[in-house]
């Protein structure tokens, strides 16, 4: 027969009650940490294991949390469920975890939540009603959020997990902007000013719609505000993007739009010694240009990704990238949800980014122009020259784009032309 509360105060020599308030934390004030030390050893000892539906049945409680994820997060769910049940089991909570690959199923979802009685819900919305023409954005453009609506009226306790699009709830997200900010000044740090961020074309696409591509544009304000503290105005190249079930169901299409427009990015007329991608998928782009046009990374153009996703590495090189914590994630989410619970309110929380030192980032000021062959190791309408190592010696000559710049004035009459001041280099998509 199963252990009982009698058989734990039959053998300390204690009420029923007091046995009771000691394994579930309650009126401490009432019971010694002695004694209740003595009966918890005593519970161990034979082998008690509390019956957690008649807690929740005295509570009128279910002890469920509900998660409603977005499967297209799905390379960081493991990660961010580990954190999440970290912290739910230690208050003998279970989650009751769901995963969504399009609206109705999250609908579905959440009925299932509404009917097993959930005690709160964290959810990762889906963005419903997609339409690949970025113009009509503001009239069908919306995230599901319509279904969360009356169970926020309801005043079940809710948080929102890498997004802001349902109104009046708590969210918990990766802070962006500090992303932004870390991986431009990673590069600054390292000598570099020239920086372009490659992104996609909808990293302005909040302005529209509030929450939507909110990670892109903080990405971009972080960016800009570390470029224009040295004085330097930021430049970016955004390709196409569209939101359909595709590229939802396949990431790698992510990386193919990518791959249309990243040519972008060589030819830019500011001559970026560096790239910061919105993402790895776009980072994996730029690899793949570089190798197929001859030019090394780092030695002639430093990479650093927004994130990092497990990718084989042209040339097995170790990316340098952001790093994000799903599992710090999880433990804040439900950090977050039991604050509710326990106080009826909580607040927002950002995850603090780092960044992981990798192979393809050359640090600019550590580089020494020593002896070159004739006609090189001179700077040429302001452009940095990159020492390049060659037959065993070091020379320097300047960038490709430089180089081809160098012969097409060949051909032109007259004094060559001065280069674009940087301020006033071209976005290829959209303005900055």
């Amino acid at each position: 027969m199963p252990v009982t509360l009698r058989d734990i105060a039959d053998k300390v020599g204690v009420s029923m009650m007091t046995v009771s308030r000691s394994l579930n934390g309650e009126a401490p004030s009432m019971v010694s940490p002695a004694l209740r030390q003595r009966i918890r050893k005593a519970a161990e000892q034979l082998g008690y294991h509390p019956n957690v539906n008649a807690r929740a049945l005295a509570r009128n409680q279910s002890m469920l949390i509900g998660v409603l994820y977005n499967g297209v997060n799905f390379l960081q769910s493991m990660q961010f469920l580990a954190g999440l049940q970290e912290v739910c089991l230690a208050r003998d909570y279970a989650p009751l975890f769901l995963s969504h690959q399009n609206a109705a199923m999250e609908r579905a979802n959440l009925r299932l939540c509404l009917r097993r009685k959930v005690d709160a819900l964290i959810v990762n919305p889906w963005v419903e009603n997609e339409d690949p023409d970025p113009s009509r954005m503001g009239r069908d453009f919306q995230p599901s959020a319509s279904p969360y609506r009356k169970i926020v009226k309801s005043g079940l306790p809710m948080t929102e997990v890498f997004g802001r699009r349902v109104p009046g709830v708590c969210s918990v997200r990766y802070d962006h902007l500090a992303e932004g900010k870390l991986a431009a000044r990673h590069l600054i740090e390292h000598g570099h000013r020239r920086i372009v961020l490659f992104t996609h074309a909808w990293y302005r696409a909040v302005e529209k719609i509030p929450g939507l591509c909110f990670d892109a544009y903080e990405q971009w304000q972080g960016y800009a505000a570390e470029m224009r503290r040295i004085g330097a105005e930021p430049v970016v190249v955004a390709h196409p993007l569209t939101l359909q079930p595709t590229i939802r169901s396949d990431p790698m299409a992510f990386h193919q739009a990518a791959m249309e427009s990243v040519r972008g990015v060589f030819d830019h007329p500011a001559a970026p010694t560096a790239v910061l991608c919105y993402s790895a998928y776009q980072a994996l782009a730029v690899l793949k240009i570089a190798q197929a046009r001859g030019i090394h990374v780092p030695t002639e153009l430093s990479l650093v990704s927004g994130n990092d996703f497990p990718f084989a590495w042209p040339d097995g090189q170790r990316l340098t990238c952001i790093v994000r914590d799903p599992t710090e994630a999880g433990r804040v989410a439900a950090k977050t949800v039991f604050a509710q619970l326990d106080t009826g309110t909580a607040t927002d929380a950002a995850i603090a980014p780092t960044l992981q030192p990798g192979e393809t980032v050359a640090d600019l000021k550590a580089q020494a122009v020593k002896t070159a062959p004739r006609g090189y190791g001179k700077t040429i309408t302001g452009q940095r020259v990159i020492p390049m190592q060659t037959d065993g010696r070091q020379f320097s000559r300047p960038r490709r784009p430089v180089a081809n710049a160098i012969r097409r004035r060949g051909k032109q009459d007259g004094p060559p032309r001065r280069q674009e001041r940087w301020d006033q280099a071209l976005v290829m998509s959209g303005s900055v």
